[in-house]
């Protein structure tokens, strides 16, 4: 049962947040937002948490967008223009009447594509929005923005419960953006993560939200810490289906303390409180809940962590649990680390001065925290240590401002590095691979 209901919780919570956004227009959804408080259980599993792109791709790639520009000829001008007006009105069927009417006469000519997508985002209807999105991508490979029809698709199959054939498309996309600009790799690993969730396959889940972490911050598409946030729940929830609490628990903290939306906070403190109950630690999961409720009265998370509460085997007992404390880790925001020409002091576990150059010695490093607070990095560092890992502090200016990187390293071959990151991944800890020379 509390399995069941950290899978639906995963798409409650990205729903809330994007109706918080605005961004639930999409015409299949319809108005999910409608009833959720209500029931948080409710039928929210139907939509996807890996649909959510950022406003600036929404507005870009799809119908609506800057790149969406039907070649319009005199032809199809007229029926373009009402369909345009019925959207405007609110109207989606006469809208999506008119379109399919420009459609067949612009079939088989560059507009064709275009007026074929914007007609099947506005079916609603899934197995047929489907079925002519499937069209798009195998009778137009070259059209401009096929990547953002095979998403929209992979959204539809994934509705259906087709999971394969929605990771078909998601690849087709990953494969062509290899040869081209990387725009939606990024979400398509964290869709994949999602479907592996589904299909109970936690190992692959965390690889593609790892990848999507990975990828975002070497790229830098769109500035999107959102996206960065929510891997990192996904991680956090795939390792409490793993039943590897502290690695769950170590990326929860830091989520606690980094994540800006209060949201993503709430969500990181009931999955704190779900672990300990998984745990069977019911006087530590109660006084997480009753942290959550108290600091969250109106969240929708104290409605569910009030339900869950009720289902926990406890008897109070005398003394005092200490709350919850979040520690702030930038790369749960940015996944960025060392750059090049940082002014960076190494230090030892104990804060004692161990090199002054500009340049860590040669080797590989793993990085697996970036504090404001040289006591959460202390903290944290030691904490590495306490395992068996190699942390060493650096202390790097950047923009004026003092942040304190922890780093396991150095060490000499790929191999051993590789090796060292699976350990720490069985811990619960992330980390990116650095090259010193």
């Amino acid at each position: 049962m509390r399995k069941n209901s950290l899978r639906v919780l995963g798409i409650t919570a990205v729903m809330l947040s994007a109706l918080r956004l605005g961004a639930l227009h999409s015409p299949i959804l319809g108005d999910e937002g409608e009833g959720i408080s209500s029931n948080v259980h409710a039928s929210v599993e139907n939509a996807a948490e890996s649909f959510f792109l950022p406003y600036e791709l929404e507005r870009r790639y799809f119908p609506g967008g800057d790149l969406y520009m039907i070649p319009v000829d005199t032809d199809t001008e007229k029926l373009v223009s009402r369909a345009k007006q019925f959207e405007e009105r609110g109207s989606a069927e006469r809208a999506a009447r008119y379109f399919y009417l420009a459609y067949k006469r612009a079939e088989n000519t560059p507009a064709a594509p275009y007026l074929l997508f914007r007609y099947a985002t506005l079916l609603m209807h899934v197995d047929d929005s489907t079925e002519l999105l499937e069209e798009i991508t195998e009778n137009y490979p070259l059209f401009p923005l096929i990547d953002a029809a095979r998403y929209e698709c992979a959204k539809r199959l994934y509705i259906a419960g087709d999971f394969e054939a929605a990771s078909a498309f998601l690849s087709a996309i990953e494969e062509h953006e290899r040869s081209s600009a990387t725009v939606f790799t990024p979400y398509v690993y964290t869709f994949m993560g999602i479907i592996s969730i589904k299909s109970d396959d936690m190992r692959e889940a965390i690889s593609s939200f790892q990848r999507s972490i990975a990828l975002l911050a070497d790229t830098g598409v769109f500035q999107d810490p959102d996206l960065m946030v929510r891997n990192h729940l996904q991680i956090a929830r795939s390792y409490i289906e793993l039943e590897e609490f502290s690695g769950a628990e170590n990326l929860l903290l830091r989520i606690l303390g980094s994540a800006p939306q209060s949201l993503h906070r709430q969500e990181a403190l009931f999955l704190l409180a779900h672990a300990s109950a998984r745990r069977e630690d019911a006087a530590r999961a109660h006084a997480l809940y009753s942290q959550l409720r108290g600091e969250y009265p109106s969240s929708v998370f104290t409605l569910m962590a009030a339900e869950e509460m009720q289902k926990l085997i406890y008897e109070p007992e005398e003394g005092h649990f200490s709350q919850a404390v979040g520690i702030f880790d930038e790369t749960i925001l940015t996944g960025r680390y060392f750059s090049a020409g940082e002014k960076t002091a190494m230090k030892g576990t104990n804060g004692s001065e161990e090199s002054t150059s500009s340049s860590p010695r040669a080797g590989y490093y793993i990085q697996v925290g970036s504090f404001s607070q040289v006591g959460n990095a202390k903290k944290f560092s030691a904490s590495l240590t306490a395992k068996g890992f190699s942390a060493l502090l650096f202390e790097t200016s950047l923009e004026g401002k003092i942040l304190y990187r922890v780093r396991i390293g150095p060490i000499k071959d790929r191999l051993d590095a590789d090796e060292v990151m699976r350990e720490l991944s069985r811990y619960g800890y992330q980390g990116f691979l650095i090259r010193e020379d």
